[in-house]
């Protein structure tokens, strides 16, 4: 799906230094209800190259983290959010357990016990697309709804989002 939205053509190009009430990372790209919302595909491809180049942690620090409403699938902590850090392990680790997840690349042992368990994400592992995926693997691009799950990708129009996340629960 990702070279799907890499190789669409449209002459719009994404400016990513406009950052206005901590719901807009640039004039093609909003948070909504904790999802980033896409206009287009090109502003996709764009602002995932810009994301490839930076390097998903530094783009990660400079502009996703600062928005409030926004849980990454893959964030990234400095040395001072070491609550934050230890917050994401337990809610991952929760999230793993009731998976019965048994991954053993990229895993971090907690120091309380002997559980481990896999930092990165089994179904996304380009860290670049990652930072832009909610914590339900969710993105909006030109009005669908795309949510990757371990067994595919539903894609939902924008309009029926809450009816799609009333069946998924």
């Amino acid at each position: 799906l990702i070279t799907f939205f890499l190789t669409s053509c449209e002459d719009d190009y994404l400016k990513t230094d406009n950052i206005s009430e901590n719901v807009r990372l640039n004039e093609n790209v909003e948070l909504k209800e904790g999802v980033f919302k896409i206009n287009t595909k090109n502003a996709f491809t764009n602002l995932y190259e810009d994301i490839k180049n930076k390097g998903s942690e530094s783009y990660y620090n400079e502009k996703i983290k600062n928005f409030e409403n926004f849980k990454s699938l893959r964030p990234y902590f400095d040395d001072s959010e070491t609550s934050k850090f230890e917050e994401f392990l337990a809610k991952k680790k929760k999230k793993n357990k009731s998976k019965n997840y048994n991954k053993v690349n990229n895993c971090y042992q907690a120091k309380s016990n002997d559980d481990t368990f896999d930092l990165d994400d089994d179904v996304i592992i380009d860290n670049n697309f990652s930072v832009l995926l909610n914590e339900d693997r969710e993105i909006i691009v030109e009005g669908i709804l795309y949510r990757y799950q371990e067994d595919g990708v539903f894609q939902v129009e924008e309009e029926r989002i809450d009816e799609f996340r009333s069946y998924l629960s």
